[in-house]
């Protein structure tokens, strides 16, 4: 699903128009490739402290895209629910039940 989110942010911010702030066509498309990468590192780490740091990293580049897609225009709404989904899946692995 990140990666799914990624290309679509990808395609978002390539037919973007000018009048965006390269601020809002970068910070998106790194925030979200900081999404995938973080997580693929996590998952890939063998203590939990480690995999909790990357997965939290990655939460934070989550919410930092809905921020930024919120500014941007209402009409990516998919987007940000899609962005929901993968914040809800990495507090599910940050927040596990006792």
């Amino acid at each position: 699903m990140p990666r799914i989110f990624l290309n679509r942010l990808i395609q978002i911010c390539s037919k973007s128009e000018r009048r965006l702030s390269s601020l809002f066509m970068d910070r998106p498309l790194r925030a979200s490739s900081s999404i995938v990468l973080n997580i693929s590192e996590g998952s890939g780490r063998m203590s939990n402290k480690d995999q909790r740091r990357f997965y939290s990293i990655a939460f934070g580049s989550t919410r930092e895209v809905q921020s930024i897609l919120d500014i941007i225009d209402e009409q990516y709404v998919d987007l940000i629910k899609t962005a929901d989904s993968v914040a809800a899946c990495l507090y599910r692995l940050l927040n596990p039940k006792k």
